[in-house]
């Protein structure tokens, strides 16, 4: 049920005047116009309520403005005549089938984006990819045939979905951080040069019996001495128990690689600070997305998940957030999904202080 204009205003009102809430401070991303947007040698794209919806026979580099949230589904579906992207750091979401098919031979992923949807570069000749660390999700088939030599998978994603990685022919290493906790069916199927799967943490609690089916013969992977729930064999993979890592290197017979990566400050949609509250409705934090997309209907669907960094300050019971510690941060992925498969997503951070 949508709340009015009034009943918003007077409850935001109640909300930031209670001796509990001593700040209410959001940060809504830059606003980008409506409309087409020229590529660089010829054709547009369109912008619709923050997210790229289309494209009409765009050639050369593609720069989207900043302000831009989301890139939707099919946006560049097909197009072989883009020579570049730039994406800037206010996209969150790359949604189903945005690059599918397209001629990209490499692309930038910015550190903003939390979700990469089924079908994103499926079929697109990349050649090298690295997956940032606030993304918590890689759809279905989202690298499928795509030309990559080595990924590495930033350390929020918990999971890789079926055929995600699936006959990425030129495969020969991927590194999986502790995160992941599910690995779909056929993940890295038909990866036949996949020679070197590196994991940071224990084994993931679900892997397809067929993830890692029809790689390169006696592929490693390669583990920590003291990882767990992998035994000697792991879905087919011969396993190697290394010193624990240490360095930035390659990996070999006796140490895995690992990779050094900065810290990452993400584009908030709203930050909240409470002060001796200890909860927060699910309603409060669907109408902060509200100047990020307009355009709503009371039929949309939304979702709310607590970040990795954050399961231990704060956890979602009914309709409310809750603390679990009378301070720290609470970071949370809201999401919408419209009645046309557009899907929004938004990063909140829920401060709690004494």
């Amino acid at each position: 049920m949508k709340i009015s204009e009034f009943k918003l205003k007077k409850f935001y009102a109640v909300l930031i005047t209670t001796t509990f809430l001593v700040s209410f401070n959001t940060t809504p991303a830059q606003a980008v116009s409506n409309g087409p947007v020229n590529c660089g040698t010829s054709g547009t794209f369109t912008v619709t309520s923050n997210v790229v919806t289309t494209n009409t026979t765009c050639v050369g580099s593609v720069d989207i403005p900043v302000g831009v949230t989301s890139i939707g589904t099919g946006a560049f579906w097909t197009n072989t005549a883009i020579t570049s992207v730039t994406i800037p750091n206010t996209v969150t979401y790359i949604g189903n089938s945005a690059f599918n098919s397209t001629t990209l031979t490499a692309i930038e992923i910015p550190d903003s984006v939390v979700f990469i949807d089924d079908y994103a570069f499926n079929g697109s000749p990349l050649a090298s990819v690295t997956i940032p660390n606030y993304v918590t999700g890689i759809g279905v088939s989202a690298f499928q045939g795509t030309a990559l030599a080595s990924v590495t998978i930033g350390s929020s994603v918990d999971s890789i979905g079926a055929n995600a990685f699936k006959n990425v022919l030129p495969l020969t290493s991927v590194t999986i951080p502790a995160s992941v906790t599910f690995i779909g069916s056929s993940a890295f199927e038909g990866s036949t040069s996949l020679v070197s799967v590196t994991f940071s943490g224990n084994a993931p609690a679900t892997v397809s019996a067929n993830a890692f089916t029809n790689i390169a013969a006696n592929a490693i992977a390669y583990v920590s001495t003291n990882a767990t729930g992998f035994g000697s064999t792991f879905n087919g993979l011969n396993v190697n128990y290394a010193s624990a890592p240490t360095s930035s290197t390659s990996p070999t017979s006796s140490s895995p690689e690992t990779v050094s990566t900065p810290a990452i400050v993400p584009n908030w949609s709203a930050v909240i600070t409470l002060k001796n509250r200890k909860y927060l409705s699910k309603n409060t934090l669907r109408d902060l997305t509200k100047a990020e997309s307009s355009k709503r209907n009371s039929r949309d669907k939304f979702t709310y998940s607590i970040l990795k960094s954050s399961k231990k300050t704060c956890v979602m019971r009914g309709n409310y957030v809750m603390a679990l510690k009378k301070t720290g941060a609470c970071e949370m992925r809201v999401t919408r999904a419209t009645t046309k498969g557009t899907k929004y997503k938004y990063l909140i951070k829920i401060n709690y202080t004494k």
